[in-house]
């Protein structure tokens, strides 16, 4: 299990998260690269609603891929409670890297998944962001920034970009080390707004509001 910090700006200003990991001696642990996510959810969002009410425990199911590698997909399941973090991870064979055939799918590998025996989940949202990976000199401490972020319903369907407005800098670490987290914000001083945030959450808020879900 693991913690979660999020703390956010306005686009184009990733690089200000970037100069402020560098300066506290956080270094460049992969290559950058496009995260896809497909999110899925009931069909009266019982997910999202959750997220909405302020449940302490939930969950988010999504199918991830990393650049244009389609064909190594991953089914996630990220569970949460509060700002801890656990995730179930099912690799999925998927042949086609182009198109997207949710019924094969289901039918091939996700409905051997428990999630989806036990509740009829269907594709809400696609969503992609480019993604740049650090860690702390100690190594207690992973961090990512996320820009780019871009979202359509579907894989065919128009893409919306900068949807959110926002980069995105996170702090992960294990549960163990939250002490060490909080006297590391309390030395650097961060001024950065922490706040709780969802990329899916956004997504279908945005597409409500222009009626495309």
């Amino acid at each position: 299990m693991r913690y979660e910090r999020k703390y956010l700006s306005f686009r184009n200003e990733g690089y200000i998260f970037k100069k402020f990991l560098i300066k506290n001696n956080f270094r460049n642990i992969f290559d950058k690269r496009v995260i896809n996510s497909i999110y899925f959810d009931t069909t009266n969002l019982k997910f999202f609603t959750e997220n909405i009410e302020g449940i302490s425990r939930r969950k988010k199911v999504r199918l991830r891929w990393y650049n244009n590698d389609f064909a190594k997909s991953i089914l996630e399941i990220k569970n949460k409670k509060e700002f801890l973090v656990w995730k179930e991870n099912f690799p999925i064979n998927i042949n086609d890297d182009i198109n997207f055939n949710f019924l094969n799918l289901k039918k091939n590998f996700l409905n051997k998944i428990y999630i989806f025996k036990k509740f009829n989940l269907i594709p809400k949202i696609k969503i992609s962001y480019s993604r740049e990976y650090f860690l702390s000199s100690c190594g207690n401490f992973r961090a990512t920034v996320d820009t780019d972020l871009s979202m359509n319903k579907n894989l065919k369907s128009k893409i919306l970009p900068h949807f959110m407005n926002r980069d995105i800098l996170e702090f992960k670490y294990n549960q163990d080390r939250d002490t060490l987290f909080r006297n590391f914000v309390n030395d650097v001083g961060i001024k950065f707004r922490f706040q709780k945030y969802s990329k899916y959450v956004s997504g279908v808020l945005l597409l409500k509001n222009n009626s495309y879900i």
